[in-house]
Order: structure tokens, then C-alpha cells, then sequence
């Protein structure tokens, strides 16, 4: 937010996809059944190995980015950014407390499609509880700006 001059409350956004939940995945198969994410040791220690780190060349990008990322965060001022970085956190835990009730996605937590989420989600799953999203910052927003009683 700090590089593009946007507001903390620009980016926030409701979690539409979480293990052990649903997502209708814009398909004709209707509403999936995301499963909890398992490795067994073998591959974990596979995935952990060096003959895996080096061999492969996701991480030289991943290294080259948090390379970049390291010299745009000095840039900008280490506090600065970890200041932005806890805004935006409580914002986000603001909103989860507030809209994770009241945010219809395709698919309920039982897995049953719900069509009234095209009116509560920009698109497929993206975006849902918008409007409890921006309820929420305006509310939040205006109280910063009023008198606080003593």
C-alpha cells in the first residue's frame, strides 16, 4: 500500500477459501470439498531435501524476490512498513470478526450451492461480503474522526 499510495483499507478482503470448507471452483461439478493439506514424512523430507531446494528453480525466484522485496522494504524504512503491515492486520481481524457471519459464498458450510452469492460477491468467490466489508470500514473509519468520550 505504501508503494502505490493506497489506503490500508484497500486491500482487504474476506477468506473464501478455507481446508475443510467448499469451493464451487467455477465449474459444473458444483461445490468441492477442500481437503486438509497432508505430507507424509517421506515427502516432507523430500520437499526439505537439497537435492530438492537445489534442483529447483522455483526457489532461485523465490530468493531473487524476497532479494528484491528486503531492498523495497529498506527503502521505504523497516518500521514504516512493519507499521503499515500491523494496520492492515488489525483492519483485516476487524472485518473478519465483523463480516465472516454475514458473507454468502457459493457454497454453503455444508457444501449446498448458494445462488444468492452473485449478490454478495464480485465474481465466482471473489470479493464476497463486500458490502459488509466497505459497512465496516466506513463505521470504523467515521468513529476515528469522532469526539471520544472521556
Amino acid at each position: 500500500t505504501l508503494l502505490w499510495k493506497l489506503d490500508p483499507t484497500d486491500v482487504l478482503v474476506s477468506n473464501s477459501k478455507q481446508t475443510g470448507g467448499y469451493d464451487d471452483g467455477q465449474s459444473d461439478f458444483g461445490c468441492t470439498f477442500i481437503k486438509p493439506a497432508f505430507r507424509s514424512p517421506a515427502v516432507q523430507a523430500y520437499l526439505d531435501s537439497d537435492e530438492y531446494i537445489g534442483g529447483n528453480p522455483d526457489f532461485l525466484l523465490y530468493h531473487a524476490v524476497n532479494k528484491s522485496l528486503d531492498r523495497t522494504i529498506d527503502a521505504l524504512g523497516r518500521d514504516r512498513v512493519a507499521k503499515r503491515v500491523a494496520e492492515i492486520q488489525q483492519w483485516q481481524a476487524i472485518v473478519e470478526r465483523e463480516c465472516a457471519a454475514s458473507a454468502i459464498f457459493p457454497c454453503s458450510a455444508n457444501g449446498t450451492d448458494q445462488p444468492e452469492s452473485k449478490n454478495d460477491c464480485y465474481f465466482g468467490d471473489s470479493g464476497c461480503g463486500y458490502r459488509c466489508v466497505d459497512r465496516v470500514i466506513d463505521e470504523k473509519s467515521l468513529q476515528n474522526y469522532l469526539p471520544q468520550n472521556p
